[in-house]
């Protein structure tokens, strides 16, 4: 499993740390700061910022 190995939900693969270690930031820049263009939210194991908690690991509200 990429980015946070400690996270076991099915989700995973799209949440910030497992897109970033995949490089969809850099494939799809446009695709991944859709999902990052007015954060809601951060993840308390990397510190990532989404709009939607669906996208993190540990999501609290900003």
């Amino acid at each position: 499993m990429t980015g946070n190995p400690d996270c076991k939900k099915k989700e995973h693969k799209m949440h910030m740390c497992a897109l970033k270690a995949e490089g969809f930031d850099k494939k799809k820049p446009v695709k991944f700061m859709a999902l990052t263009e007015n954060p809601q939210y951060k993840c308390e194991n990397c510190g990532a910022k989404a709009n939607k908690a669906e996208n993190l690991c540990k999501p609290v509200e900003l």
